[in-house]
This record gives C-alpha cells, sequence and structure tokens, in this order.
C-alpha cells in the first residue's frame, strides 16, 4: 500500500483566459493547499491532453467556455471517477 502522504496531487486548471487562470490558481493555493502538491495552468484541450500523457493528474479545474472548445470534452480524457470542477464567469 503506497503512502498516502507522498503521493502528489496535481490540480489541472484548464482556462483560456489568464485571469481565469490565475483566479483559479490562487482559490487551489488558499483553499486547497494542504492537498494540492502542485497546481498545472493551460490555455487549451490539446494543452491539457499533453498534460495527461506525462502526469498523474488529481483533479481538474475547467473553464465550461474555452476558445473554439468546450471544457466539458476534458471527460473524455479522465478516468470516470475521476474529481472535476467545471467553472465558468459568464
Amino acid at each position: 500500500m503506497h503512502d498516502r502522504q507522498n503521493i502528489s496531487r496535481i490540480a489541472l486548471v484548464i482556462d483560456d483566459e489568464m485571469s481565469g487562470r490565475t483566479m483559479i490558481e490562487f482559490y487551489i493555493q488558499e483553499q486547497l493547499g494542504d492537498i494540492i502538491t502542485r497546481v498545472i495552468s493551460v490555455s487549451s484541450l490539446q494543452e491539457a491532453k499533453e498534460v495527461f500523457l506525462m502526469e498523474n493528474v488529481f483533479i481538474v479545474f475547467t473553464d465550461i467556455e474555452l476558445h473554439n472548445e468546450i471544457g466539458l470534452e476534458i471527460t473524455h480524457f479522465i478516468p470516470e471517477d475521476g474529481p472535476l470542477v467545471v467553472v465558468s464567469a459568464h
């Protein structure tokens, strides 16, 4: 059994707006800093897919409306039981 204390918990933030990414990153650091060990922010689903190929993502925060994309499409790339938080400034 793995020691859960030493497991890296990566939060992936997907938002096409820099201000949106910054706001979510701040929230994660302030409210979830004792749970999340690292935050990776990207501006598109393509970048998110690349992160999933290289990292073991613990939770995903995605804007529902991305530039020419729908944030919920990320569900095709995360485990069925993977935590997903959908946000919107609209």
